[in-house]
């Protein structure tokens, strides 16, 4: 499957060449240093998503985001506003702006932004419901799309990975491939309620490899109706900073609404690309934890 199409908007090289680096591997890149490039190279190849600067000279972000929603075949199209001006966020996201970012941005939120606002935009597309698996870990009852999850395990014995960030509790081998084991309570900053006997893992596919979630809980999956599927809008409260990047949708369940996360987007992308080189040391021991 190709990549996504990122168009960076920016007359900054070095912004540019940041944003370029951040999101390559995980979409394709387009760039543009001015507005009114940016509306030439959009009305050629519409882009999956926009990262739009709002000072440039010839055309600024703010006309091209308007012209932009100004036309019902571009109006679609998810727009990232990074900016230093953090006083015009209000107006940016009344003006039809997705998520506004303040500069300097770091490249785990620039890219975790990106990969959710298109998640978003493809989930509210499909035609129909919308499958996912409600889970829970710690207080949070929160929910997967379907479409991401390969399996679902009890907690298994894992081997460690020395060195690798405090979110990674080790792997397993499924199938004969290695596993990293992501703790969601760690990445929440939340205290899991479930022993670590009783917890399961839900295993995702990422960029091309396996990585298991542990969580308190499960449901049942639930193929949710269009009316259930609400659209992403910026979160409030404790822990929005966290959430707010991994967002695709929010869906009605069970007299409730719960979010419904990319897991690409909510753990650190830092995280991930770490671990298929921890994954594949020469030192990793020898003695393989056990298939579930």
């Amino acid at each position: 499957m190709s990549l996504p199409l990122a168009l960076l908007v920016d007359d900054s090289e070095a912004v540019l060449t940041f944003g370029r680096a951040a999101l390559t591997g995980h979409f394709e890149v387009s760039l543009a240093s001015n507005g009114r490039e940016a509306l030439e190279k959009v009305e050629s190849v519409p882009p999956d998503v926009i990262l739009l600067d709002l000072s440039m000279p010839e055309m600024d972000g703010g006309e091209v985001l308007a012209r932009l929603k100004a036309d019902p075949r571009l109006r679609p199209i998810p727009v990232i506003v990074l900016s230093s001006e953090s006083f015009r966020e209000r107006e940016c996201l009344a003006a039809g702006a997705d998520v506004f970012l303040t500069k300097p941005a770091a490249a785990d939120q620039l890219r975790a932004t990106a990969i959710s606002v298109v998640e978003a935009r493809r989930a509210l597309e499909r035609a129909g419901s919308l499958a996912v698996l409600p889970v829970g870990v710690g207080p949070h009852e929160l929910a997967l799309p379907l479409d991401g999850v390969a399996r679902v395990l009890h907690q298994t014995r894992v081997a460690p990975l020395p060195g690798a960030p405090p979110v990674v509790k080790g792997w397993f081998e499924l199938e004969g491939e290695p596993v990293g084991v992501i703790d969601l309570a760690e990445a929440l900053g939340v205290e899991h309620t479930t022993p670590l006997v009783d917890r399961v893992l839900v295993v995702l596919r990422h960029a091309g490899r396996s990585v298991a979630l542990s969580l308190d809980r499960i449901r049942d999956p639930v193929e949710v109706p269009p009316e259930g599927v609400l659209p992403r809008e910026p979160l409030g409260g404790e822990g929005r900073e966290v959430l707010a990047p991994a967002l695709v949708a929010f869906v009605r369940h069970a007299g409730g609404t719960l979010p419904v996360l990319s897991a690409s987007s909510l753990i650190s992308p830092r995280v991930l690309d770490a671990l298929p080189g921890l994954l594949g040391r020469d030192e990793r021991d020898a003695s393989a934890p056990p298939h579930p």
